[in-house]
Order: structure tokens, then C-alpha cells, then sequence
């Protein structure tokens, strides 16, 4: 998930750095009325981002997962093997809800062998986190989300995703490192990769016995995706 997000903004990035050069020739020249556009523009895009983010604790409040896997289906579908990666949203998002059947009809309609690295490492987080939330399977998971790391690492420049840190704290296998970046990952305040991170850490907090964390990141979740059925079951 976070290398899809990736793909999605860092061509805004470049296109901002390149009107920030055209601005800057411009000012220095004595045109104002180019850093007035600039500034115009960068306040349009800091709007879009801000609907966005509310767009999306919106859906991530409703009922049933469809608002959010139509949500994902358009937001990459300008990106290279959108299919993809719609799928692996799409189905960790129907996981979340309970609707494991959905889950696994998203992923069905790739040819996983022909995608790069990342997106067959999804299929495997996809599939690990079904196995713990349908199957409750922890070494299956484990397993599964294990070799979608190793998909990930042998991959030039290739880096471990969050999911498979929720993966391995859901299953009891957690590491320092791993809950770390979830508590970092935690204190975003909306989507569905910090949903993931907050049911980790609650898991993680009620095994060492640290039940005010737990029932804090628990509220939260339920606060954030209270229709999440496999998520907000977690004890608080």
C-alpha cells in the first residue's frame, strides 16, 4: 500500500518542483503574477488533498466496503498495472469488513505471475491477512506474508511494506522494529493502512498486558471504521 501511494503523488511532486523552477525564473526576472499562481495552485492542490483525506474517514465510516473498493478502483487507475493494485486495495479493504468472499473475488481477476515484485508481494500480504482474519491461521499467515517479503527484498530496490508488520504483530511475531513503524504508521488519522496498524498494536498492547494502549488504539479504531467487523472486534 505504501509504494502504490507512492506511484500515485510523486509525479505531482515533480510537476510542483518544475513549475517552482519556472516560478523562480520568472521572479527573478521581475514577474510576480507567476509566484500569485504558484501560490493559487498550491493552495488548490493542499484543498484536494484535505477533501481527500475527509472523502476517505467517510467511506471508511460506512456500512459496507463498496464506497471504498469504488474509491480504490479510481484512484490508481491512471497508474502502470492498475489492476493490481485496485485489487490489493480492494481486497484488503473487503477483508477488513468481513467480507472475505469479496476479498478474494478481487484478486482473482489478476494474472499475478506477469505483474513486477511489488504487486505479486501484495498477493501475498493479501492472502496472509484472509488467512488471519477468515482462516485465523497464524502460521499460514506468517507463511504467506514471509514470502511476500522475500518477493519484496529480492526486487531491485525493493523495501518491506507496513502490511507485512501487521501481518507478523497479528501473528505473534512481532519485532521491535515492526512495531515502531506501526505506532509511527498509527498517528495518521485516516485510511486503511492505519486502521491495520491500530488492530496490530491493540493485539500487540493486550498480550504484554498494557491494556490502557490497547483500549485507546481499540477506541480509535472503532472511532475510524466502526463497521470494520474484523478489525473492531478486537477486546477492549
Amino acid at each position: 500500500m505504501g509504494r502504490v501511494s507512492w506511484k500515485i503523488w510523486v509525479p505531482g511532486v515533480v510537476l510542483l518542483a518544475v513549475m517552482v523552477a519556472g516560478v523562480t525564473g520568472n521572479v527573478m526576472q521581475g514577474n510576480y503574477i507567476a509566484l500569485l499562481l504558484l501560490a493559487g495552485a498550491v493552495a488548490a492542490a493542499g484543498l484536494m488533498v484535505f477533501v481527500s483525506q475527509f472523502r476517505a474517514r467517510l467511506l471508511f465510516r460506512a456500512k459496507t466496503p463498496e464506497g471504498v473498493i469504488g474509491h480504490y478502483h479510481n484512484l490508481v487507475r491512471r497508474i502502470p498495472h492498475a489492476d493490481a493494485a485496485a485489487a490489493y486495495l480492494s481486497a484488503m479493504a473487503a477483508a477488513a469488513y468481513g467480507d472475505f468472499a469479496r476479498a478474494r473475488q478481487e484478486l482473482s481477476v489478476v494474472q499475478w505471475r506477469d505483474k513486477p515484485p511489488l504487486y505479486q508481494s501484495q498477493q501475498q500480504y493479501a492472502l496472509a491477512t484472509l488467512a488471519l482474519m477468515e482462516e485465523q491461521d497464524p502460521e499460514k499467515a506468517l507463511a504467506l506474508a514471509r514470502q511476500g517479503r522475500d518477493i519484496e527484498e529480492a526486487a531491485p530496490g525493493g523495501e518491506v511494506q507496513v502490511i507485512f508488520h501487521v501481518i507478523e504483530t497479528v501473528a505473534g511475531a512481532e519485532t521491535a522494529e515492526g512495531v515502531a513503524r506501526l505506532e509511527e504508521t498509527a498517528k495518521r488519522k485516516s485510511g486503511l493502512v492505519p486502521a491495520l496498524a491500530l488492530w496490530a498494536l491493540a493485539l500487540h498492547y493486550q498480550r504484554l498486558g498494557r491494556e490502557a494502549e490497547a483500549r485507546q488504539c481499540t477506541l480509535r479504531l472503532r472511532n475510524a471504521a466502526p463497521n470494520c467487523k474484523s478489525l473492531v472486534q478486537v477486546k477492549s
